[in-house]
Order: C-alpha cells, then structure tokens, then sequence
C-alpha cells in the first residue's frame, strides 16, 4: 500500500491559521467552495439527498467563517485607520500648543519692554 501523504491533525490547524501568508492562501481557496449553490456531483448516489443536505450544511458554515473573518479584517482595518487620525489630531494639537506656547513667550518678552521703540518694532515683526 502506497501512501502519499499525511493528514494534518486538526490540533495543528489552529497554527497554521496564524501565519498571515497561509491565511490569505487558507482564505483564497475557501472562496470558490463557499459560491458553490448547487452539488451536481452527488446526483445518482444512493443517498444522494442527504450527501447534498451536508454539503449545503458546510458551505453554509464556510460562508458563515468567511464573513466572520471579513468583518474582523474589516474591524481591524477601521481600528488601525482610527488610531492614524487620533494620532494626527494628537499631532497637530501637540504643534498648536507649541506654537501657543511661543507666542505667549514672545508676547511677555514684549510686554516687558512696553513703550520703547524697539518693543514697538518687534511687535510689528
């Protein structure tokens, strides 16, 4: 008896799921099975109705873990994009204080020297 490979233990199917490039694979090649509406294939079995029940069954199940996975790519797309504009928000609120905070120095230094023509000067520059 020939063998040609070995099956994968389901234990070891969790860690392939978190490698990002065997995902994309994992993920491309369930897409064609779960469009898949109709089972030609298993007319003229015995118990064809039932073969065709349990294959509806898992394509629908297939289809369930695939919008589960979109919208956890979605969720994780919007999270990341959230944290790039709170992180710009945070950014120009950080250059404004600054900027403020200049401001207010340049204008006590000012205030200091109040009614000198130099101060006047300045004030205009």
């Amino acid at each position: 008896m020939q063998v040609y490979g070995t099956l994968t233990p389901s234990s070891q199917i969790p860690l392939v799921e978190r490698s990002p490039k065997a995902s994309l694979v994992i993920s491309h090649m369930a897409r064609t099975p779960a469009e898949q509406t109709s089972f030609p294939d298993l007319d003229n079995w015995e118990d064809s109705a039932e073969k065709k029940r349990q294959a509806t069954e898992a394509v629908n199940a297939l289809r369930q873990y695939l919008a589960k996975q979109q919208e956890s790519a979605d969720t994780e797309r919007e999270r990341i994009e959230t944290q790039g504009r709170i992180r710009a928000i945070q950014e120009r609120s950080h250059q404004q204080q600054q900027t403020l905070s200049s401001m207010e120095d340049r204008l006590r230094e000012l205030s200091g020297r109040l009614g000198t023509q130099q101060a006047g000067h300045d004030f205009q520059t």
